[in-house]
């Protein structure tokens, strides 16, 4: 029953530490909420499974202490046994480890002996195969509390107060900022996230009733075989106005857009559909210029791997303000999506991030996507830093670089959408959540427990089967059963050895108790 209740009711399930939980809300406060119906609390779970073991432990131990004398009982009236064998199986529960192999019986018996002990040992191999995981969990508050949060534009036009103003010199900051709180090095495909300031106090798992996510969807990816003219000649062009450029991009794992400079993306053109992507997949940081006839790429220069399809070549800029780009690359056309979704009941994936669990509704643009979309190429050779946000370059380039693209257009979009001017806020209403840990249970650990108690029932049925083939079965009460044998005619070891006696010794009825005599052999 305790390993049923474990693999099949308590794996899996999460459990309240407390009857009144302390939910803290999104504004800071803290308010304890009483729950509704009855409900299994943590510290119960582990007190009933106490008890059960505590109440297993006593059976055992009231079938092994008397198990000795019935033992006994059963080889002194068959085939005898002699007085180390007494003494060990009083003293310590088990045969002298020699007598399991004098007979069958023996061994037999020793067995059922050592699997009646076997059990009393056994709990923590039970209690070590649970495990308390931390979890949140949602909770429903009376009185529906709400907050408010940007991204419900009232009309189709929505431009960032301030974006391009006065707050123009943090734009970068901003987008870092979204950049690391919201994603890890995990690959996360098909989650979209959102970094909300107002969500800050709120714990993981906690819910949001509606929220824009912005969503940026990588379509395909063409590698091509090298650099064109043309892009080679928009990559100058893009130096001369950003000497910036080349310091980023001789960074492993850095990228550019290639983008006309003199002709920049606008929110008043036709958004793109897709972008050209230079990566440098060289394996190390280029620092210095390169010696003449340096230019060979192969598997030991990149960080890609031996059997990669994927197309690189070495590429040696010109000097440009004094700044050159160097080392090998790898050059691909990246098609996409990229709007922005409701999502419903979003959740609160980490701290102040809210990301997606299911499909999003598409809503209309509002220009954010727009925004977002024709500032990437001004910041995708500014996120070369911050690998730890993102998937390891040198397992797969095609999702470290669909990671790259996705998250930087998140934090563009994040960065406009909280610099929104504040009639564009909306409130909505969330559900907090609350710690309440979650079992794991390890199988193995369990079934080991399982496989020793029903050993310890199989050896007590094959035990009782012997017994009843005894020729003095001792059925009654073993409490005084030494007090009822005669043992005069045993030769008493000497304090010296006490272990000299090699006679075999049996037992047989005496009036209303019994006597031990020595075997004639």
């Amino acid at each position: 029953m305790i390993a049923v209740a474990l693999l099949y009711y308590l794996d899996g399930r999460r459990f309240y530490l407390e009857r009144q939980p302390r939910v803290q809300l999104a504004d800071g406060t803290h308010r304890s909420q009483r729950l509704g119906g009855f409900h299994l609390l943590q510290s119960e779970v582990t007190t009933i499974l106490s008890v059960f073991l505590m109440v297993l432990r006593w059976v055992a131990t009231a079938w092994a202490v008397p198990l000795c004398w019935r033992a006994i009982f059963v080889l002194a009236g068959n085939s005898g046994l002699q007085y180390r064998d007494i003494t060990w199986m009083i003293n310590h529960g088990i045969f002298y480890p020699s007598t399991h192999f004098h007979r069958p019986l023996h061994l037999l018996l020793g067995l059922i002996l050592i699997s009646a002990l076997a059990p009393l040992p056994s709990a923590p191999l039970l209690t070590g195969s649970i495990s308390w995981l931390p979890s949140n969990q949602t909770i429903a508050l009376p009185d529906h509390p709400t907050f408010q949060i940007a991204g419900f534009p009232s009309n189709d036009y929505v431009r960032p107060v301030g974006y391009y103003s006065e707050g123009l010199a943090n734009v970068a900051t901003y987008v870092v900022k979204n950049f690391n709180t919201a994603w890890s090095r995990a690959t996360d495909e098909f989650i979209f996230k959102r970094v909300v300031s107002a969500a800050a106090h709120l714990s993981t798992e906690s819910t949001i009733d509606t929220v824009l996510l912005p969503y940026f969807v990588v379509t395909r990816i063409e590698w091509l075989p090298k650099l064109d003219a043309q892009s080679y000649m928009l990559l100058r062009m893009m130096w001369s106005a950003d000497n910036r450029v080349p310091d980023r991009m001789n960074s492993p794992g850095g990228a550019t857009i290639i983008f006309n400079a003199t002709d920049p993306p606008s929110i008043q053109k036709p958004l793109p559909q897709s972008w050209p992507v230079l990566i440098n997949v060289d394996r190390s940081n280029n620092s210095t210029v390169p010696y003449a006839g340096d230019d060979s790429c192969n598997s030991s220069s990149t960080f890609l791997p031996d059997n990669t399809t994927i197309p690189y070549f070495y590429l040696n800029g010109p000097m440009i303000a004094r700044q050159l780009i160097f080392g090998c690359f790898a050059y691909a056309n990246v098609s996409f999506k990229a709007a922005h979704g409701l999502c419903r009941n979003c959740r609160v994936g980490s701290y102040s991030t809210v990301q997606n669990d299911t499909e999003l509704q598409e809503m209309p643009d509002n220009n954010m996507a727009g925004i977002a979309l024709t500032d990437m190429p001004q910041f995708l050779s500014l996120m070369a830093p911050l690998q730890d946000s993102l998937p390891d370059r040198t397992v797969n380039l095609e999702v470290y670089i669909t990671a790259l693209l996705t998250r930087l257009y998140s934090a563009l979009w994040n960065a406009g959408v909280d610099a929104t001017a504040v009639e564009f806020r909306a409130t909505t209403g969330y559900k907090p959540s609350v710690s309440m840990p979650i079992v794991d249970i390890n199988q193995y650990r369990v079934y080991a427990w399982l496989g020793l108690q029903l050993l310890f029932t199989l050896s007590g049925i094959g035990f009782i089967m012997l017994q009843s083939r005894s020729r003095y079965p001792l059925i009654e009460d073993t409490d005084m059963v030494a007090f009822d044998i005669d043992s005069t005619e045993v030769p008493k070891p000497s304090p010296a050895n006490k272990c000299e006696i090699q006679e075999l010794l049996k037992i047989e009825p005496k009036e209303d108790g019994w006597k031990f005599v020595v075997l004639k052999q």
